[in-house]
C-alpha cells in the first residue's frame, strides 16, 4: 500500500531555500534553548484544585502571566485581522473558564483537518472547539481553533522562513488575542492537530515559521493522523527528516495518535520510529497510541491527548 500526499500546495505550496540553511539556523538556538519541566500530576487536575489546602506542598509552578483581561468566559467566536488572507478578517472559536480571569491558565491550539472548503472549515473549527470543551471546563484552560483560511478549506502553509502571509500569521494574531483578553500561562501552550491540521501542527513545532508558536515556547503537542512528511518533511529525504529533528534545542514533547484502520497507519508508526531513534523516549517525552477506527478524530481525544500534553511545562 502507498499513500500519495498532496503536494504543499494543496495546503499552499512547497518550501523554497535549503536544508541547511534551516539546520544552521536551529542550531544557533541551542545558546539560548528552552527546557522542558516535567510538571506533578496536580497540574492535571480541575484548576480550583491546585489552589486548595490539600496541595500547598505541591512544588512552585512555572507561571509566565500574559496578563489579558476583558474576555467573556465560556463558548464564543471572535475575529482577528490579517491582510491578505480572504478578505483580510479571519473567525477563530474559543473557550474560556472562569478562572482564566483570575490566575494564569494553559492554552491548547486546536487545528483542524482538510475541510473542503471555507464553510466546511468554519463548522469545523467550531466542532473541535465543542469536542474538547468539557474536558477544559473541567480541567480549566483556554482553546483556540482558528480556521484554516484556503479556497478548499485547507491550511495556508509558508513556503519558507519570512513568507507572508499565510495561516500562520493567522495562528499567531489569534494566539495573541487569546493572550491579551485572559491571563494565559506561556509556560503551558500547547498544540493538538487532527490529520491537514496535524501535519501543520509538526511544522508549527519542528520549523519554526510562526515564532510565536514554535520549538522555542511550544510545552508539548499532540497530532492524530498528523504526518512528518505530509509538511514539516516535505521535500527531505529520510536522512535529512531525521537531521532536522536531530537538530532542535530541545525534545519537544509529542504525542502521536493514530486510528488503527487509517492508512496513515504506517507513516504515523514510522514517524514514532523516528522521534525516538532521534533522542526521544517512548512513555516520557514520547507517546504513541492506536485507537479503534479509522481516519476519523476519536471521540475520546480529549482525555488521553490532555493527559500527556499537561505533564510538560516549558521555561528558559
Amino acid at each position: 500500500m502507498s499513500i500519495r500526499f498532496p503536494p504543499r500546495s494543496a495546503l499552499i505550496g512547497r518550501r523554497i531555500g535549503g536544508l541547511v540553511a534551516l539546520l544552521l539556523w536551529l542550531a544557533s538556538l541551542n545558546a539560548l534553548a528552552s527546557q522542558n519541566q516535567r510538571l506533578p500530576l496536580s497540574t492535571c487536575s480541575p484548576a480550583d484544585l491546585l489552589f486548595v489546602g490539600g496541595f500547598e506542598s505541591t512544588p512552585r509552578l512555572p507561571v509566565d502571566d500574559s496578563g489579558g483581561s476583558g474576555g467573556v468566559s465560556g463558548a464564543f467566536s471572535a475575529n482577528t485581522h490579517v491582510a491578505g488572507i480572504g478578505s483580510g478578517t479571519q473567525t477563530w472559536y474559543g473557550y474560556a473558564p472562569v478562572i482564566a480571569s483570575q490566575r494564569p491558565v494553559p492554552l491548547l491550539l486546536l487545528l483542524h483537518g482538510g475541510a473542503g472548503s471555507p464553510a466546511a472549515a468554519n463548522a469545523a473549527a467550531m466542532q473541535l472547539r465543542d469536542l474538547w470543551q468539557p474536558l477544559a471546563a473541567a480541567r480549566g484552560f483556554v482553546l483556540v481553533a482558528p480556521v484554516a483560511g484556503g479556497n478548499s478549506g485547507g491550511w495556508l502553509a509558508p513556503f519558507g522562513p519570512g513568507v507572508h502571509p499565510t495561516d500562520y500569521d493567522v495562528i499567531s494574531a489569534a494566539l495573541a488575542d487569546a493572550e491579551a483578553m485572559y491571563r494565559i500561562n506561556r509556560t503551558r501552550r500547547y498544540g493538538w492537530g487532527f490529520s491537514a491540521g496535524g501535519h501543520v501542527m509538526h511544522d508549527l513545532a519542528l520549523n519554526g515559521y510562526a515564532p510565536a508558536f514554535s520549538e522555542t515556547n511550544i510545552a508539548a503537542y499532540a497530532v492524530s493522523a498528523g504526518l512528518l512528511p505530509a509538511v514539516a518533511c516535505s521535500g527531505l529525504s529520510s536522512s535529512q527528516c531525521s537531521a532536522l529533528l536531530a537538530s532542535l534545542p530541545r525534545r519537544l514533547p509529542a504525542l502521536i495518535r493514530i486510528g488503527s484502520s487509517d492508512g496513515y497507519l504506517p507513516y504515523a508508526q514510522s514517524d514514532r520510529n523516528r522521534f525516538a531513534a532521534t533522542g526521544w523516549t517512548q512513555g516520557d517525552d514520547l507517546g504513541y497510541q492506536e485507537f479503534a477506527g479509522g481516519h476519523v478524530i476519536d471521540v475520546a481525544e480529549p482525555a488521553p491527548s490532555w493527559s500527556f500534553l499537561c505533564r510538560f511545562a516549558v521555561i528558559p
